[in-house]
């Protein structure tokens, strides 16, 4: 995994990861609730430089890193 040593570029990733997840959440869980699923993924490695997984668990999250 590559560390992104650029304080701008990193602030720039946490922000397109945290819109991301939002907006994936917004549309997940309308559609998990319609459907009666507690668990799903709201992430998953989308941003090369962000090799991680978010995953909802009734109602808490879990995060993995990816590590090469």
């Amino acid at each position: 995994m590559t560390l992104i040593s650029d304080p701008a570029k990193r602030e720039e990733r946490g922000r397109m990861l945290v819109n991301r997840v939002k907006k994936t959440a917004r549309h997940r869980n309308k559609q998990a609730k319609r459907e009666g699923v507690t668990c799903f993924r709201l992430y998953d490695r989308d941003i090369p430089e962000l090799p991680i997984v978010i995953d909802n668990y009734e109602g808490h999250l879990h995060a993995s890193v990816f590590l090469r």
